[in-house]
């Protein structure tokens, strides 16, 4: 019986990080074509994974996350844009 296991899929599960984040890019289709055109969707993916991933909803600053401005704005996302 050579049945191949197939993991979850980050996606699959409504709560995961990885879902929420997709959630919120999905929400607005004409930025998400923004942000594949100019490049910006995996370090908008990746950041807003991490922002779900450790609740930073409870962060002492989450200053402008979440928010239709630019990624790099965030509070502490600006390194991040500079590499």
């Amino acid at each position: 019986d050579d049945q191949e296991e197939t993991a979850p899929h980050a996606l699959d599960d409504i709560t995961s990080p990885q879902y929420q984040a997709f959630v919120f890019l999905s929400q607005d289709m004409r930025a998400l074509n923004e942000y594949v055109a100019t490049g910006r969707l995996a370090r908008l993916f990746g950041l807003l994974s991490l922002y779900y991933s450790t609740k930073g909803a409870t962060w002492s600053d989450s200053s402008g996350w979440i928010t239709s401005g630019n990624e790099c704005e965030w509070y502490s996302a600006q390194s991040i844009c500079n590499e």
